[in-house]
């Protein structure tokens, strides 16, 4: 990986709150299914970032949004999955995807917060 890369470092811990976030939004509780990092002064596992939002998105509505299925992944991987990803699952009764203007309206804001050019 280029050291120019942008790098985020998630703790397993991190990860596991954001799959509890998305099974609390598949039950219709109230989530945000986000967290923040931050940037620390300790000597390992810097991001590239000073502050950052990592947005958890359920499968069927982020690849119903791209309009394509989930990419293949390592079959060791694929395998470990109870449903695989392919996107094509229908959404559960009464979750929309997002619409098009809204997803182009957050690819641009994230673009402009992390100095990336606009979509």
């Amino acid at each position: 990986m280029n050291d120019k890369t942008p790098k985020i470092y998630l703790s397993r811990r991190n990860l596991l709150t954001l799959l509890s976030k998305l099974d609390r939004d598949a039950a219709g509780e109230d989530t945000a299914c986000s967290i923040i990092k931050q940037q620390t002064p300790g000597p390992a596992y810097q991001q590239t970032m000073a502050r950052v939002m990592v947005i958890a998105v359920q499968d069927e509505e982020y690849y119903g949004a791209q309009q394509r299925p989930a990419s293949e992944m390592h079959p060791a991987e694929e395998a470990k999955l109870t449903v695989p990803s392919t996107g094509l699952n229908p959404l559960p009764v009464g979750l929309e995807p997002w619409p098009a203007e809204r997803v182009a309206e957050l690819d641009l804001q994230l673009a402009k917060l992390f100095g990336f050019p606009p979509p």
